[in-house]
């Protein structure tokens, strides 16, 4: 008798454990909140500003321009957007008990051509990298080709992907060249658990 007693208790001790995990990833995620960032209401001029902490996330080697020459922002959310004042920017979580889920982008490439003074949008690969816990959880590479649609692209469907990060990063490849402008930021901040 004691045994099945036993035998049961156990049983429910499985499913305690089973369900706690997913009981606190649902309370971390129950204060969850989705940012679109589109750096519009920030300081910026047409020769850029840095930018530091933005909505929940670090920035590091980056800057808020007012307006594009070649006219980048229009398909994202105009007037601002960011653009990699270095070979690699990154945005990190402010907060140690937060992570974010990267849900997608706005990016477009500029580059002077000749003897101009004014950039034109040039094709450009951009390889986006995520960290959790100081190691690299998902790497991957968005190409922007259709210079004559542009002027940037959209990129969506992370949400699955780029997942539980600290730390996302953005680099051109090969990281000389053109010049990276993003938009729009989507991402989903919530707790640890």
């Amino acid at each position: 008798m004691n045994l099945h007693l036993c035998s049961r208790r156990s049983k429910l001790f499985s499913f305690i454990v089973l369900v706690g995990p997913l009981a606190l990833q649902t309370l971390a995620q129950s204060n969850a909140v989705a940012y679109n960032a589109s750096y519009d209401e920030l300081t910026a001029t047409e020769v850029g500003v840095p930018i530091t902490t933005y909505e929940e996330l670090n920035y590091t080697n980056w800057k808020v321009f007012s307006v594009s020459p070649v006219n980048l922002s229009p398909s994202s959310s105009p007037p601002n957007h960011i653009d990699l004042n270095a070979t690699i920017g990154s945005m990190s979580v402010c907060s140690t008990r937060r992570l974010f889920n990267l849900t997608g982008f706005y990016f477009g490439c500029t580059a002077l051509k000749g003897e101009s003074v004014e950039p034109v949008l040039v094709p450009c690969d951009v390889l986006v990298t995520g960290y959790s816990n100081k190691q690299q959880v998902i790497q991957r590479t968005y190409v922007f080709s259709d210079v004559i649609a542009g002027p940037m692209q959209n990129v969506t469907g992370l949400g699955e992907v780029f997942v539980g990060l600290v730390k996302v990063t953005f680099q051109l490849a090969p990281p000389v060249g053109p010049v990276l402008a993003l938009d729009n930021l989507q991402y989903v901040m919530y707790d640890k658990f």
